[in-house]
């Protein structure tokens, strides 16, 4: 989508608005939502006290302000930008901008596995490192992630990984 939604309440908007396969038709690659303070099923991060959302759990209205208004970011690359790596980072080069101070300049990178529909995420020596679930990953070494997995780049920054299918879900589920 050129013209995408920035906010999940924008997208919960977008997702009222149409059919699953209509959705999943504009927004075709997936999403990273900036740390919120809704997901529960008692995983709790330990710096963050954001709780990780799973398949089975009772979602929350769209009304908490937090969520309405945090940020989403797709998986993509900048227009112009070279080879099929989708970086991350705080430098206005990368694909995916984070702009805090414990974010390295150019942190990590997702790649897509190649003829399937999975996504590789590889930390780049950065400061602070990365974290998927609370577990700190290698840099250099390629970790397999998942719908509603939680990335954290550095001690602050927390997103959580979804698939447009199951974006569409929760944000169903969220709108009052």
């Amino acid at each position: 989508m050129d013209d995408a939604p920035t906010t999940v309440a924008q997208y919960a908007d977008l997702a009222l608005s149409m059919s699953e396969t209509e959705f999943i038709g504009k927004v075709t690659r997936p999403v990273l939502i900036e740390k919120i303070g809704f997901f529960g099923q008692g995983h709790q991060s330990p710096l963050s006290g954001t709780v990780v959302v799973r398949d089975t759990m009772e979602m929350p209205r769209l009304d908490d302000v937090h969520l309405a208004q945090a940020k989403v970011f797709t998986l993509r690359k900048k227009p112009g930008s070279m080879g099929f790596e989708i970086f991350v980072g705080r430098a206005p080069t990368n694909d995916i901008i984070l702009p805090d101070p414990s974010v390295s300049k150019s942190h990590a990178h997702f790649t897509p596995v190649p003829g399937t529909d999975r996504i590789q995420l590889v930390d780049m020596f950065s400061s602070n490192g990365t974290f998927v679930n609370g577990q700190k990953i290698h840099p250099f070494e390629k970790h397999e992630v998942g719908d509603y997995d939680e990335i954290r780049f550095g001690p602050e920054y927390l997103l959580i990984y979804c698939t447009p299918q199951t974006f569409y879900q929760m944000l169903k589920s969220i709108k009052p």
